[in-house]
């Protein structure tokens, strides 16, 4: 099972913390931002972060009306159960 992340939306919402560090080393490859085994989590959301800066959610800070933007999307394992930030 997958659940999809907008990561532009968990950004905003400060929640990326909420993955353990493993996800945000998937969601990071996913996206081929560089990353080590010695990152630390906080340095893993803030490369997150930044990549979705520009995203036009995180510039105008409202949803549409259908609640979506043209954030980069995720598509991992379900956390539903690990997690709190499935959203």
């Amino acid at each position: 099972m997958h659940d999809v992340y907008n990561l532009c939306k968990l950004a905003f919402e400060n929640k990326l913390s909420f993955f353990k560090v493993k996800m945000l080393k998937e969601m990071c490859k996913h996206f081929e931002i560089p990353s080590n085994s010695r990152d630390t989590k906080s340095s893993l959301v803030k490369k997150l972060s930044q990549m979705v800066e520009d995203c036009s959610f995180m510039k105008e800070k409202a949803f549409n009306k259908d609640n979506t933007c043209k954030a980069p999307l995720y598509e991992g394992p379900s956390l539903i159960a690990n997690s709190t930030a499935t959203g």
